[in-house]
Formats: C-alpha cells, structure tokens, sequence
C-alpha cells in the first residue's frame, strides 16, 4: 500500500510551522512532546515497539494528526517562522531500530530514537528502503542537540537524510527525487 505524498508546497508550510512552534517552545525554556500536538498514537516508541504489521499507515496518520494540531496551534498563537528556514531533515527509520535508548532525550527524542512529535512532518516511501521513513525538519537551535543523538543510533535508525549513509544507501537520492531535499551544492 502506498502512502500519500505531500506535495513541495505543503512540506514548506509544514517546516514553516514546525520552526514557529519549536522556536516558540524553546524561547519558554520548553522541550518537545508538547501536549497541544500529542497524535493519538504518542511517540514513535510507542507507535513502533508493538511490531504490529500496517506500520506505515499508522505513522502517516500520527504525522497528519500531529501536523493539523500543530498548524491550529501556530495559527491560534499567531506565530510565524524566521526566514529564510535554516535547518536540517532527519530520517527515523523504524525497522532500523535497536530500543537501546542510547540517544534517548527526554523532552527532545524518545526510547526508540524517534524525534519528538513536535518535528515529525512527513512519512515517506522510497525504493531503497523497504518500510516507512519518518521525516521531521530539525530547526536550526536544535540541530547540534539532534545532531547529538544521530551520533549515538548505531544502527542508523535516526539520521540526517543528507548524510554520507544514507547517499550510500541510496535513501537521500530518493529523497531527492521526489523533491523532497536537494543536495547542498545545488543551485535554485
């Protein structure tokens, strides 16, 4: 079963409104998993530890719920993001994940390595991995913090989508393909 796609426009608005919710929080001394844009399914650990087939849908349903929550949220706060957008895209790949909770940090990323649902924006398919890929957009204030974390995931399960493993897996130039991401030396 294929999932839907997101379209360049709405992957934008959702960075734009991920970078306005989480500059807000961290401005107020707060750290992700707010309770306003909690999806129904909780965190990736919850939503993946079960090992419950049909996976990708319901990531894809935690990712429109907490999506929605979070634009409401935006919109009702008047809040508006720093432009240009500076930041990265991280992948969590749940069939990677080893439950180690080595990158566990609390507030910003749970026990399986998935970043909080304040940064979730997408749930993708790509012909060089066989399962759903979460993407989330990791503003610029907390990219050094999630950077942290990708260190500490041995076995892949979250990483940034432009890194060297996931060119040589070939996940990035699908992501690329679907324009999704660009390479950074790339010209507008």
């Amino acid at each position: 079963m294929s999932l839907p796609r997101l379209d360049k426009q709405e992957l934008e608005e959702r960075k734009r409104n991920i970078d306005a919710w989480v500059r807000w929080r961290l401005a107020r001394g707060l750290d992700l998993f707010a309770s306003e844009t909690r999806p129904a399914c909780g965190t990736m650990f919850e939503l993946v530890a079960p090992f419950e087939p049909g996976l990708g849908p319901k990531m894809h349903a935690g990712c429109e719920e907490t999506s929605a929550l979070r634009h409401a949220t935006v919109r009702e706060r008047g809040l508006s993001s720093v432009l240009p957008l500076e930041g990265r895209w991280v992948l969590f790949i749940p069939d990677a994940a080893l439950f180690c909770q080595l990158a566990h940090d609390p507030g910003f990323i749970d026990e399986a390595a998935g970043p909080g649902w304040d940064l979730w924006a997408d749930v993708v398919e790509v012909d060089a991995w066989d399962g759903p890929l979460l993407l989330s957009w990791v503003p610029k204030p907390l990219v050094s913090r999630i950077d942290e974390g990708t260190k500490l995931c041995s076995a892949g399960e979250m990483s940034w989508a432009d890194s060297p493993e996931m060119a040589r897996g070939g996940i990035a130039g699908c992501l690329v393909s679907m324009g999704l991401m660009r390479w950074a030396d790339d010209q507008d």
